[in-house]
Protein backbone atom coordinates (compact mmCIF):
# COMPACT_ATOMS: atom_id res chain seq x y z
CA UNK A 1 0.00 0.00 0.00
CA UNK A 2 2.79 2.68 0.99
CA UNK A 3 4.93 1.27 -1.91
CA UNK A 4 1.95 2.04 -4.54
CA UNK A 5 0.74 5.55 -3.32
CA UNK A 6 4.57 6.45 -2.80
CA UNK A 7 5.38 5.63 -6.25
CA UNK A 8 2.11 7.44 -7.97
CA UNK A 9 3.85 10.92 -6.36
CA UNK A 10 6.93 10.08 -8.65
CA UNK A 11 5.29 9.24 -11.40
CA UNK A 12 2.96 12.41 -11.08
CA UNK A 13 6.32 14.82 -9.93
CA UNK A 14 7.62 13.14 -13.48
CA UNK A 15 4.63 13.41 -15.49
CA UNK A 16 4.69 17.46 -14.16
CA UNK A 17 7.75 18.02 -15.05
CA UNK A 18 9.31 18.19 -11.31
CA UNK A 19 11.30 15.86 -11.53
CA UNK A 20 13.30 14.05 -14.16
CA UNK A 21 11.88 10.69 -15.85
CA UNK A 22 15.34 8.95 -14.15
CA UNK A 23 14.70 10.20 -10.83
CA UNK A 24 11.16 9.21 -10.78
CA UNK A 25 12.40 6.04 -12.06
CA UNK A 26 15.22 5.93 -9.51
CA UNK A 27 12.93 6.95 -6.63
CA UNK A 28 10.16 3.85 -7.33
CA UNK A 29 13.23 1.70 -7.45
CA UNK A 30 14.61 2.98 -4.03
CA UNK A 31 10.98 2.14 -2.65
CA UNK A 32 11.02 -1.41 -3.87
CA UNK A 33 14.38 -1.95 -2.64
CA UNK A 34 13.96 -0.75 0.89
CA UNK A 35 10.98 -3.38 1.06
CA UNK A 36 13.08 -6.16 -0.79
CA UNK A 37 16.04 -5.11 1.68
CA UNK A 38 14.15 -5.38 5.16
CA UNK A 39 12.78 -8.77 4.30
CA UNK A 40 15.93 -9.77 3.95
CA UNK A 41 17.19 -8.36 6.54
CA UNK A 42 14.71 -10.19 9.03
CA UNK A 43 15.03 -13.43 7.78
CA UNK A 44 12.05 -13.59 6.29
CA UNK A 45 13.07 -15.21 2.90
CA UNK A 46 14.74 -17.74 4.70
CA UNK A 47 11.54 -19.15 5.92
CA UNK A 48 10.32 -22.72 4.04
CA UNK A 49 7.07 -22.09 2.72
CA UNK A 50 6.57 -18.00 3.31
CA UNK A 51 5.52 -17.95 -0.19
CA UNK A 52 2.96 -21.16 -0.07
CA UNK A 53 -0.53 -20.17 -0.89
CA UNK A 54 -2.48 -20.46 2.86
CA UNK A 55 -5.81 -18.97 1.93
CA UNK A 56 -6.94 -18.02 -1.88
CA UNK A 57 -7.19 -15.26 -3.65
CA UNK A 58 -10.56 -13.36 -2.54
CA UNK A 59 -11.28 -15.25 0.63
CA UNK A 60 -9.95 -12.11 3.01
CA UNK A 61 -11.38 -9.63 0.54
CA UNK A 62 -13.54 -6.70 1.18
CA UNK A 63 -17.13 -6.63 1.01
CA UNK A 64 -18.61 -3.60 -1.45
CA UNK A 65 -20.79 -2.43 1.47
CA UNK A 66 -18.03 -2.64 4.24
CA UNK A 67 -16.77 1.23 4.06
CA UNK A 68 -21.01 1.73 4.67
CA UNK A 69 -22.95 -0.75 5.99
CA UNK A 70 -22.61 0.25 9.57
CA UNK A 71 -20.45 -2.79 11.42
CA UNK A 72 -19.95 -3.64 15.24
CA UNK A 73 -21.82 0.12 15.25
CA UNK A 74 -23.49 1.45 18.88
CA UNK A 75 -25.73 3.24 16.59
CA UNK A 76 -28.58 1.00 15.71
CA UNK A 77 -27.75 -1.53 18.75
CA UNK A 78 -30.84 -0.26 20.04
CA UNK A 79 -32.93 -1.66 17.37
CA UNK A 80 -31.60 -5.59 17.76
CA UNK A 81 -32.22 -5.71 14.44
CA UNK A 82 -29.28 -8.62 13.02
CA UNK A 83 -28.35 -6.61 9.87
CA UNK A 84 -27.69 -3.74 11.70
CA UNK A 85 -25.85 -4.72 14.18
CA UNK A 86 -24.13 -7.39 12.90
CA UNK A 87 -20.63 -8.10 13.55
CA UNK A 88 -19.19 -7.49 10.07
CA UNK A 89 -20.52 -7.58 6.48
CA UNK A 90 -19.00 -10.52 4.77
CA UNK A 91 -19.76 -13.15 2.13
CA UNK A 92 -16.91 -15.50 2.67
CA UNK A 93 -15.74 -16.40 6.27
CA UNK A 94 -12.54 -14.28 5.56
CA UNK A 95 -14.11 -11.08 4.56
CA UNK A 96 -13.69 -9.32 8.10
CA UNK A 97 -10.34 -9.14 6.78
CA UNK A 98 -11.60 -6.15 4.68
CA UNK A 99 -13.52 -4.56 7.59
CA UNK A 100 -13.22 -0.39 7.25
CA UNK A 101 -16.58 0.86 8.11
CA UNK A 102 -16.29 4.81 8.34
CA UNK A 103 -18.16 5.32 11.09
CA UNK A 104 -21.73 7.44 10.27
CA UNK A 105 -20.28 10.62 11.17
CA UNK A 106 -17.62 10.43 9.07
CA UNK A 107 -19.74 9.24 6.56
CA UNK A 108 -21.73 12.86 7.09
CA UNK A 109 -18.86 14.95 6.88
CA UNK A 110 -18.14 12.94 3.12
CA UNK A 111 -21.97 13.92 2.09
CA UNK A 112 -21.20 17.16 3.11
CA UNK A 113 -17.97 17.64 1.18
CA UNK A 114 -19.65 16.43 -1.94
CA UNK A 115 -22.42 18.57 -1.90
CA UNK A 116 -20.27 21.61 -1.17
CA UNK A 117 -17.19 20.42 -3.88
CA UNK A 118 -18.83 17.97 -5.87
CA UNK A 119 -18.22 20.15 -9.13
CA UNK A 120 -14.07 20.38 -8.24
CA UNK A 121 -14.04 17.38 -8.09
CA UNK A 122 -13.41 16.32 -11.94
CA UNK A 123 -10.41 18.61 -12.05
CA UNK A 124 -9.27 17.41 -8.22
CA UNK A 125 -8.94 13.88 -9.86
CA UNK A 126 -7.44 14.68 -13.13
CA UNK A 127 -5.00 16.91 -11.08
CA UNK A 128 -3.49 14.15 -9.15
CA UNK A 129 -4.22 11.28 -11.62
CA UNK A 130 -1.58 8.80 -10.82
CA UNK A 131 -2.39 8.81 -6.67
CA UNK A 132 -6.35 8.04 -8.35
CA UNK A 133 -4.62 5.35 -10.19
CA UNK A 134 -2.96 3.85 -7.32
CA UNK A 135 -5.62 4.22 -5.13
CA UNK A 136 -8.49 2.73 -8.21
CA UNK A 137 -5.56 -0.66 -8.20
CA UNK A 138 -5.67 -0.75 -4.25
CA UNK A 139 -9.69 -1.08 -4.48
CA UNK A 140 -9.62 -3.25 -7.24
CA UNK A 141 -7.48 -5.74 -5.10
CA UNK A 142 -9.11 -5.54 -2.30
CA UNK A 143 -12.26 -6.65 -3.97
CA UNK A 144 -10.24 -9.18 -5.80
CA UNK A 145 -11.35 -11.02 -8.87
CA UNK A 146 -15.04 -11.99 -6.86
CA UNK A 147 -16.52 -9.40 -5.91
CA UNK A 148 -19.19 -8.94 -3.62
CA UNK A 149 -22.81 -6.38 -2.17
CA UNK A 150 -23.69 -8.09 0.77
CA UNK A 151 -23.68 -11.79 0.11
CA UNK A 152 -24.74 -11.28 -4.01
CA UNK A 153 -21.91 -12.00 -6.09
CA UNK A 154 -21.76 -9.34 -8.48
CA UNK A 155 -18.79 -9.98 -10.50
CA UNK A 156 -16.03 -12.05 -11.17
CA UNK A 157 -13.32 -12.81 -13.60
CA UNK A 158 -10.28 -14.97 -14.21
CA UNK A 159 -6.78 -14.29 -13.17
CA UNK A 160 -3.27 -15.29 -14.23
CA UNK A 161 -1.97 -18.27 -12.43
CA UNK A 162 1.30 -17.03 -11.66
CA UNK A 163 -0.55 -14.19 -9.83
CA UNK A 164 -2.52 -16.23 -7.71
CA UNK A 165 1.08 -18.38 -6.61
CA UNK A 166 2.91 -15.31 -6.67
CA UNK A 167 2.27 -11.59 -5.69
CA UNK A 168 -1.36 -12.41 -4.75
CA UNK A 169 -0.96 -14.73 -2.40
CA UNK A 170 2.26 -13.06 -0.64
CA UNK A 171 -0.37 -10.44 0.77
CA UNK A 172 -2.97 -12.99 1.95
CA UNK A 173 -5.48 -10.18 3.85
CA UNK A 174 -6.35 -8.70 0.49
CA UNK A 175 -9.40 -6.58 1.82
CA UNK A 176 -6.74 -4.57 3.87
CA UNK A 177 -5.79 -2.87 0.38
CA UNK A 178 -8.30 -0.49 0.74
CA UNK A 179 -7.64 0.93 3.85
CA UNK A 180 -5.78 4.21 2.45
CA UNK A 181 -8.47 4.48 0.46
CA UNK A 182 -10.65 5.22 3.48
CA UNK A 183 -8.14 7.48 5.17
CA UNK A 184 -8.11 9.45 2.24
CA UNK A 185 -11.92 9.77 2.13
CA UNK A 186 -12.09 10.82 5.77
CA UNK A 187 -9.64 13.04 5.40
CA UNK A 188 -11.46 15.06 2.44
CA UNK A 189 -14.75 14.64 4.36
CA UNK A 190 -13.04 16.64 6.94
CA UNK A 191 -11.40 19.19 5.05
CA UNK A 192 -14.28 19.92 2.33
CA UNK A 193 -16.70 20.11 4.83
CA UNK A 194 -15.34 21.98 7.37
CA UNK A 195 -12.62 24.46 4.96
CA UNK A 196 -16.36 25.04 2.73
CA UNK A 197 -18.82 25.61 5.49
CA UNK A 198 -19.51 28.60 6.88
CA UNK A 199 -18.36 29.63 10.59
CA UNK A 200 -21.22 28.21 12.02
CA UNK A 201 -22.36 25.91 9.91
CA UNK A 202 -18.59 24.03 10.25
CA UNK A 203 -19.36 23.98 14.18
CA UNK A 204 -22.63 22.16 13.95
CA UNK A 205 -21.99 19.80 11.18
CA UNK A 206 -18.91 18.84 13.24
CA UNK A 207 -20.28 18.30 16.35
CA UNK A 208 -22.94 16.53 14.72
CA UNK A 209 -20.62 14.19 13.19
CA UNK A 210 -18.82 13.98 16.36
CA UNK A 211 -21.65 12.89 17.78
CA UNK A 212 -22.30 9.94 15.77
CA UNK A 213 -18.84 9.00 15.77
CA UNK A 214 -19.00 8.15 19.07
CA UNK A 215 -21.95 6.31 19.62
CA UNK A 216 -21.01 4.30 16.79
CA UNK A 217 -17.57 3.27 18.73
CA UNK A 218 -19.66 2.77 21.66
CA UNK A 219 -19.43 -0.99 20.91
CA UNK A 220 -15.93 -1.38 20.21
CA UNK A 221 -15.31 1.14 23.16
CA UNK A 222 -17.16 -1.33 25.09
CA UNK A 223 -15.52 -4.28 24.56
CA UNK A 224 -12.09 -2.43 24.58
CA UNK A 225 -13.07 -1.50 28.40
CA UNK A 226 -13.54 -5.07 28.85
CA UNK A 227 -10.76 -6.48 28.58
CA UNK A 228 -8.63 -3.87 29.95
CA UNK A 229 -10.61 -4.69 33.24
CA UNK A 230 -10.75 -8.27 33.21
CA UNK A 231 -8.29 -10.07 35.29
CA UNK A 232 -5.47 -11.53 33.05
CA UNK A 233 -6.15 -15.44 32.88
CA UNK A 234 -3.31 -17.97 32.05
CA UNK A 235 -4.39 -21.53 30.99
CA UNK A 236 -0.73 -22.22 32.83
CA UNK A 237 -2.02 -22.06 35.97
CA UNK A 238 -2.18 -19.02 38.38
CA UNK A 239 0.19 -15.84 39.31
CA UNK A 240 2.99 -18.39 41.35
CA UNK A 241 2.91 -21.22 39.01
CA UNK A 242 2.95 -19.29 35.94
CA UNK A 243 6.09 -16.90 37.06
CA UNK A 244 7.93 -20.39 38.01
CA UNK A 245 7.20 -21.32 34.39
CA UNK A 246 8.49 -17.80 33.16
CA UNK A 247 11.75 -18.13 35.57
CA UNK A 248 13.10 -21.79 34.21
CA UNK A 249 12.56 -20.32 31.05
CA UNK A 250 14.91 -17.51 31.58
CA UNK A 251 17.44 -20.40 33.51
CA UNK A 252 17.72 -22.89 30.69
CA UNK A 253 17.26 -20.46 27.60
CA UNK A 254 15.11 -22.40 25.21
CA UNK A 255 11.43 -23.57 25.32
CA UNK A 256 9.74 -26.34 22.93
CA UNK A 257 6.34 -26.97 22.52
CA UNK A 258 4.53 -30.23 21.70
CA UNK A 259 2.97 -30.27 19.58
CA UNK A 260 3.90 -27.51 17.94
CA UNK A 261 0.67 -25.22 17.43
CA UNK A 262 0.34 -26.06 14.02
CA UNK A 263 0.21 -29.72 14.52
CA UNK A 264 -2.51 -29.61 17.71
CA UNK A 265 -5.57 -31.90 16.66
CA UNK A 266 -6.84 -28.06 15.60
CA UNK A 267 -4.09 -27.29 13.29
CA UNK A 268 -3.58 -24.19 14.75
CA UNK A 269 -7.34 -22.99 13.46
CA UNK A 270 -8.99 -22.68 17.20
CA UNK A 271 -7.74 -19.51 19.08
CA UNK A 272 -10.03 -20.16 21.82
CA UNK A 273 -8.83 -23.43 22.31
CA UNK A 274 -6.33 -23.79 25.28
CA UNK A 275 -3.85 -25.64 24.07
CA UNK A 276 -3.27 -23.10 21.58
CA UNK A 277 -3.50 -20.45 24.22
CA UNK A 278 -0.70 -22.43 26.08
CA UNK A 279 1.90 -22.08 23.00
CA UNK A 280 0.78 -18.26 22.39
CA UNK A 281 1.89 -18.08 26.31
CA UNK A 282 4.56 -20.29 26.12
CA UNK A 283 6.24 -18.08 23.33
CA UNK A 284 5.35 -14.65 25.00
CA UNK A 285 7.22 -15.88 27.93
CA UNK A 286 10.16 -16.50 25.51
CA UNK A 287 10.16 -13.09 24.13
CA UNK A 288 10.56 -11.77 27.46
CA UNK A 289 13.43 -14.09 28.49
CA UNK A 290 15.03 -13.66 25.23
CA UNK A 291 14.87 -17.49 24.46
CA UNK A 292 15.12 -19.92 22.02
CA UNK A 293 12.03 -21.34 20.23
CA UNK A 294 11.00 -22.81 16.93
CA UNK A 295 7.98 -23.48 15.26
CA UNK A 296 6.43 -20.32 16.40
CA UNK A 297 3.06 -19.23 16.45
CA UNK A 298 2.80 -17.03 13.02
CA UNK A 299 0.05 -15.74 10.79
CA UNK A 300 0.27 -18.73 8.24
CA UNK A 301 1.44 -22.28 8.54
CA UNK A 302 5.11 -21.95 7.51
CA UNK A 303 5.02 -25.65 6.14
CA UNK A 304 5.97 -27.55 9.86
CA UNK A 305 6.93 -31.07 8.96
CA UNK A 306 3.70 -32.57 11.01
CA UNK A 307 4.63 -36.07 10.29
CA UNK A 308 8.33 -35.68 11.29
CA UNK A 309 7.62 -33.93 14.18
CA UNK A 310 5.50 -36.95 15.58
CA UNK A 311 8.05 -39.43 15.52
CA UNK A 312 10.99 -37.22 16.26
CA UNK A 313 12.30 -38.70 19.61
CA UNK A 314 11.51 -35.70 22.80
CA UNK A 315 14.90 -34.86 23.48
CA UNK A 316 15.84 -34.31 19.78
CA UNK A 317 13.15 -31.52 19.73
CA UNK A 318 13.52 -29.77 22.78
CA UNK A 319 17.42 -30.54 23.02
CA UNK A 320 17.37 -28.96 26.41
CA UNK A 321 15.40 -25.99 28.58
CA UNK A 322 11.72 -26.16 28.99
CA UNK A 323 9.29 -28.81 27.70
CA UNK A 324 5.36 -28.40 27.28
CA UNK A 325 3.99 -31.36 26.32
CA UNK A 326 0.11 -30.82 25.31
CA UNK A 327 -2.52 -33.21 26.08
CA UNK A 328 -4.12 -34.27 23.05
CA UNK A 329 -6.78 -36.95 21.39
CA UNK A 330 -5.09 -40.59 20.53
CA UNK A 331 -1.35 -40.30 18.59
CA UNK A 332 -0.68 -36.77 19.18
CA UNK A 333 -0.41 -37.02 22.94
CA UNK A 334 3.00 -37.31 23.99
CA UNK A 335 2.57 -36.83 27.79
CA UNK A 336 3.42 -40.28 28.78
CA UNK A 337 6.89 -40.18 26.96
CA UNK A 338 7.62 -36.58 28.33
CA UNK A 339 7.12 -37.63 31.93
CA UNK A 340 8.84 -40.68 31.55
CA UNK A 341 12.00 -39.55 30.43
CA UNK A 342 11.80 -35.89 31.98
CA UNK A 343 11.05 -34.30 35.11
CA UNK A 344 7.87 -32.90 34.68
CA UNK A 345 4.58 -31.53 36.68
CA UNK A 346 1.09 -31.22 35.54
CA UNK A 347 -0.82 -28.22 34.48
CA UNK A 348 -4.26 -27.92 33.29
CA UNK A 349 -3.34 -28.19 29.59
CA UNK A 350 -0.70 -30.98 29.80
CA UNK A 351 3.20 -31.50 31.38
CA UNK A 352 5.66 -28.64 31.86
CA UNK A 353 9.02 -30.90 31.87
CA UNK A 354 12.55 -30.14 31.99
CA UNK A 355 15.28 -31.59 29.52
CA UNK A 356 18.33 -31.26 30.66
CA UNK A 357 21.39 -31.09 28.44
CA UNK A 358 23.13 -34.97 27.42
CA UNK A 359 20.30 -37.96 28.11
CA UNK A 360 17.14 -38.00 29.65
CA UNK A 361 16.19 -39.17 33.15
Amino acid sequence: MTAAIASAFFIQAAADCRISMISSAAGIAGILGVGLVSFWVFGLASIPGVGNVSIPFGENSMNLLAPFWPQTSGLFDWTGVYLLTRGSIGATRGQYEGYCYLGAGNLLLIAVALKLNGRALPSLVWRHWALCAALTSLTIWACSNRVYLGNTLILSYPVPDFLLRTLLSWFRSEGRMFWPVAWLLSAAGIAGAMLSSRPRTAVLVGCAALLLQWIDLSTLRSRLRDLVHRPVESVLGNGEEYRGIEAKIKQYGRVTVVPSRDCTSTGGGAADNPAEIAATEMQLMAARANAMMENLTMARNLGVDCAKQRVTPLKDLAVSGVLLALTQPGGLDRTGEAREKFECRSVAVGWICIVPKGDGL
